[in-house]
């Protein structure tokens, strides 16, 4: 499902890498949903001169004391799943660091067995 506010500010981004940033996590929100058919969205909306761009599942989440590491190289939350879902753990770091680059910050909430929501804020120029 695809929100998407009318008036957004200009960003001044790289469309490839922001792009990889979109797709890994609209990939990870499918790949860690339980029911293949579950609702996914992502939303971009208008903040202060910025954008934020949102993706939330309705999937498995994340373990509270995961959430501090999500971002580290090579961590995986989900370890048992590790070998079916496929990926070593560089997916989010690659996104932070993309989001970063961009002076943005990437951010997470999420609650085991309800779902997951990313946050990339992207300042106008």
């Amino acid at each position: 499902e695809l929100h998407v506010d009318e008036a957004l500010p200009l960003l001044v981004l790289d469309p490839t890498l922001f792009r990889r940033v979109l797709d890994n996590l609209l990939e990870n929100a499918h790949k860690y949903s339980s029911d293949p058919g579950a609702k996914v969205t992502l939303s971009a909306t208008s903040s202060d001169g910025a954008v934020v761009f949102e993706v939330t599942d309705r999937g498995m989440g994340i373990a509270e004391e995961d959430l501090p590491r999500i971002f580290d190289p090579f961590f995986r939350s989900e370890r048992s799943r590790s070998r079916g879902t496929g990926g070593v753990g560089l997916g989010l770091t690659l996104a932070k660091r993309i989001v970063e680059a961009h002076n943005g910050d990437l951010t997470v909430t999420s609650t085991p067995g309800t779902g997951t929501v990313f946050r990339a804020r992207l300042p106008g120029p």
